[in-house]
């Protein structure tokens, strides 16, 4: 876990692996109570290797700012909502390695649509 320029945002990495497809970074605000308001935890940024040296980001928005088809379930277990949750009880993603392979499973279904629906051009 590393801070992520200034103020106390968070990032955290994964290399590529068995399970994970490409290098990716997550960057994210810890929920803070004191800022209960802020609509910053429930947009984390995420970073990912497409090819070599080619890279794409995305946002994953908590259930907060998804509708219709792609809100999740009100008992469905949501890997970006319990990141929220987490910090909510002043724990840590470190010590809830679910949720990071949450963020790995979703990164790698874009990377498996980016590669079906591009063609590499030398």
């Amino acid at each position: 876990m590393y801070y992520s320029g200034i103020g106390g945002k968070l990032a955290i990495f994964a290399n590529q692996s068995k399970e994970n497809k490409a290098d990716i970074s997550i960057d994210f605000w810890p929920y803070d109570a004191g800022n209960a308001d802020s609509p910053f935890p429930d947009q984390i940024d995420v970073h990912s290797v497409l090819e070599k040296e080619f890279g794409f980001g995305y946002v994953v928005y908590t259930s907060k700012f998804l509708h219709g088809k792609n809100k999740p379930l009100p008992n469905q277990w949501y890997f970006a909502d319990a990141l929220i949750d987490i910090y909510k009880h002043n724990e840590s993603l470190l010590d809830h390695p679910e949720i990071l392979q949450g963020f790995i499973e979703n990164n790698n279904r874009i990377l498996d649509y980016i590669h079906q629906h591009s063609k590499v051009v030398n």
